[in-house]
């Protein structure tokens, strides 16, 4: 709508400036984690070096993992508003399904991060696996435009 609107340099700079508001809105929700203290602190303080982590296979396994992220979560957004359109759905409607998308990965990342600090990470993650899992199984039968969204 802002490119029919407004034309894409005015359209990407209102982006701009709506993600500018949004992304200090959330800095400034964020609480700071407590300072370490004791042997806490002597366990941060140690660590390995770069040339000796890099030796190690859980190095090389983050690397791939990184390496492997970006194209696999970027799969969806760029199939979705095609998806759509082979469902019948006009231009507008497809367009609309991958900002509905954005706007729900943006919250769940929010919301996520929330409930991961309070039940921990790998809970957090196995919730994130199974409903990424199940949406992306369902996803494969929704023929109807209102499933979809």
């Amino acid at each position: 709508m802002l490119l029919l609107a407004y034309g894409w340099r005015q359209a990407l700079i209102l982006l701009g400036i709506a993600a500018l508001i949004l992304l200090l809105i959330a800095a400034l929700m964020m609480n700071r984690p407590p300072a370490p203290t004791g042997t806490a602190r002597d366990a941060l303080s140690e660590g390995q070096s770069f040339a000796r982590a890099r030796a190690t296979r859980v190095f090389w396994s983050l690397c791939a993992i990184q390496f492997l992220f970006f194209p696999s979560m970027m799969t969806v957004p760029l199939h979705v508003a095609v998806h759509g359109s082979d469902l019948g759905m006009s231009p507008t409607k497809a367009a609309s399904l991958l900002s509905v998308l954005g706007a729900g990965s943006i919250a769940g990342r929010l919301i996520v991060g929330m409930i991961s600090d309070r039940i921990g990470g790998k809970r957090a993650f196995e919730m994130c696996f199974v409903v990424l899992l199940s949406s992306l199984l369902a996803f494969t039968f929704f023929t109807t435009h209102m499933l979809l969204f």
